[in-house]
């Protein structure tokens, strides 16, 4: 046998309604400033993936994207160690480079056998009005 159910307020169910609406247009305000904003600039990227050979180093240069061409740009280089063999690399350098257009990274590969980096570089300005 069932449990009675309580006798619900009348004016509950409304005010659960305006909350849930309220909650709503909040977030859809928020997420909107948030196009907004992300609209307001460019972002372009260079991704690429090098094998360093095992006990030895590897020197990369890659260039930005429309580097140097937009005021305002900014600049960006990251680094990611591909599994397996991620522990046996040490990341030793990672700098822009040749005045501000390159991203120079250096990768060490302390393992016997060659391994897998990723270089990713990224460029943002705004948008030109």
């Amino acid at each position: 046998m069932r449990a009675p159910t309580p006798p619900h307020h009348p004016m509950r169910r409304p005010l659960a309604v305006m909350l849930t609406l309220a909650a709503s247009s909040a977030l859809l305000a928020a997420v909107g400033a948030g196009v907004s904003a992300a609209s307001s600039s460019v972002t372009h990227r260079t991704v690429r993936t090098y094998t360093v050979r095992g006990h030895s180093t590897k020197t990369t240069r890659l260039t930005y994207p429309n580097a140097l061409q937009y005021a305002g740009e900014s600049h960006h280089c990251a680094v990611r160690l591909l599994e397996p063999g991620a522990g046996q690399m040490r990341i030793l350098v990672t700098t822009s480079a040749l005045g501000g257009s390159e991203c120079l990274v250096k990768v060490k590969n302390t393992g016997s056998t060659p391994h897998r980096f990723v270089v990713t570089a990224t460029t943002t300005y705004p948008v030109q009005g």
